[in-house]
């Protein structure tokens, strides 16, 4: 009985904590997102325009044209004594042209990250693909961002 309460008190309190997120807020907006041109990288444009499609809403009265031009670098940080990569940094660099009102504005935004190499290559391309997942999001929740500051 006595560690039934406990668990239900401590259900309670962790059920009723109050958290949100502070962005998730701003990503919510009613913005039309017409996709003119994507440049650059072609798996990072996938990855930035599967995360675009739910800013695609024909009935939003704010409508923004963007161009996408991306590009993905790999910069070897270190190598050991017999010349293998040992530490990288994975850079993602995106430039968007937003058009709103005929009216241009351009950001730039970039991530970066640095890496442990891997022995195993498998594992190592999973892991620059998850990073670049994550890129792709954090640039999206910053274009929203900036989106709703040009309304």
């Amino acid at each position: 009985m006595n560690k039934n309460l406990i668990l239900i008190i401590i259900f309670i309190f962790l059920t009723q904590c109050g958290y949100s997120p502070v962005y998730k807020a701003n990503t919510k907006s009613n913005v039309n997102i017409i996709l003119a041109d994507l440049k650059g990288d072609k798996d990072f444009n996938n990855k930035l325009n599967s995360k675009l499609k739910k800013y695609y809403n024909g009935n939003s009265e704010n409508s923004f044209t963007i161009s996408v031009n991306s590009k993905i670098e790999k910069n070897t940080i270190t190598k050991n004594s017999k010349g293998k990569i040992t530490n990288y940094e994975l850079i993602a660099t995106t430039t968007f042209k937003i058009v709103y009102k005929n009216e241009e504005n351009n950001l730039i935004l970039r991530e970066n990250l640095k890496i442990l190499n891997k022995d195993d290559s498998f594992e190592e391309k999973k892991y620059e693909d998850a990073a670049k997942n994550n890129f792709a999001s954090s640039m999206i929740e910053r274009l929203i961002i900036k989106l709703n500051t040009l309304k």
